[in-house]
């Protein structure tokens, strides 16, 4: 066969093109920082043959909406030990989806798992955090709780160790360690705590400090009643529209003309008598709607639970009221998100 011959038969040849790495990262960014999710997946699919497998895994556990197949797309991920794979980033991932969905015994073998591969990885103070978080959680419900709250509170203490004095984590970390201290109960663990929240008050950014205050009212109540009120005035006093300003005080029941509508879609086009909340959950059994009220109670959270009218009844977890859709919103964000708790904007129309 002569080079014509040959040069017009590769002409013929598909070849799949090159991936820009870089400007598959923006694209799938941007795509999903917008909601499209469906078209962030779908730009992976197009260019998962010229993709490492473990990377395009990755990408598609963190942007598929179903569950089972975000599950499987970290778990293949996670099982590659090659040289410079992000399995690390998988093994995190996988723990992450885990702790969402509450199976905290899952969680933390994958958490415990990069932090022995990867101790020094770019995940690795996040995931001493929600390690001891997970621990926190089955401290909660199992039996043998002590073994739990003893082994969260090595994981902070190594990140208190291992954080800069103004790292992120580490004022999240103290307040967990206060969380976890107030569960153990030994004496003298209620004085650290309280030592504890004093200092992640002093390094933590100013968004944070309504909920520490509202964590120190709970320390205090275990020994004096005077200082936990103290606390609670601060709160009320020096950040009256936070979240915790508002869970402070049951809200009253709504008059009966005022009802929750659908989600708020247009905050600019609003009455000016209404006001907004945040829905933690929806329920259609009355039972399940209570068992999230007594869970988020645990972790010092005041929220109430209201009964939709009309053919299809449900209950509904409200926290907070707020007088615009942005503050609302803003306050989901600091508290539920870090927590792994979706919330969505209800307004409360006359």
């Amino acid at each position: 066969m002569n080079f014509v011959a040959l040069a017009i038969l590769a002409l013929g040849v598909h070849h799949a093109k090159p991936v820009n790495p870089d400007s598959l990262r923006r694209e799938v960014a941007y795509l999903s920082g917008q909601g499209d999710l469906d078209s962030a997946l779908a730009v992976v699919e197009k260019a998962s043959p010229s993709l490492p497998p473990t990377t395009a895994n990755l990408l598609r556990g963190k942007l598929e909406l179903r569950g089972e197949a975000s599950r499987k797309a970290f778990e293949v991920a996670a099982k590659d030990s090659s040289a410079n794979s992000p399995r690390g980033e998988a093994l995190f991932r996988l723990g992450q989806f885990y702790y969402a969905g509450g199976h905290y015994h899952l969680a933390i073998p994958q958490f415990r798992e990069y932090l022995s591969h990867f101790p020094k990885g770019s995940a690795a103070n996040a995931a001493m955090y929600w390690m001891a978080h997970a621990c926190l959680q089955l401290a909660q419900q199992q039996p043998a709780r002590k073994s739990y709250l003893d082994t969260g509170l090595r994981y902070l203490e190594r990140l208190e160790s291992k954080s800069r004095p103004k790292g992120y984590y580490l004022p999240l970390a103290l307040n967990a360690k206060a969380r976890l201290l107030i569960a153990r109960g030994n004496p003298g663990d209620t004085t650290l705590a309280l030592t504890a929240l004093e200092e992640s008050r002093r390094r933590a950014p100013v968004e944070e400090i309504p909920g520490t205050l509202l964590l120190s009212a709970r320390a205090s109540q275990l020994s004096s009643a005077d200082t936990a009120h103290k606390f609670e005035d601060s709160v009320l006093w020096d950040y009256p529209s936070s979240l915790e300003a508002s869970l402070l005080t049951t809200p009253a029941p709504l008059p009966k003309h005022i009802s929750a509508a659908k989600p708020v879609r247009d905050s600019t086009a609003t009455h000016p008598s209404t006001r907004y909340t945040l829905q933690l959950g929806s329920f259609s059994v009355s039972q399940n709607a209570e068992e999230m009220r007594k869970s988020l109670a645990a972790k010092g959270i005041r929220v109430w639970v209201e009964q939709t009218t009309g053919e299809n009844r449900m209950f509904r977890v409200l926290a907070g009221i707020y007088p615009d859709s942005a503050a609302a919103r803003n306050e989901g964000l600091r508290l539920f998100k870090p927590l792994s708790y979706p919330f969505q904007v209800l307004s409360l129309r006359p």
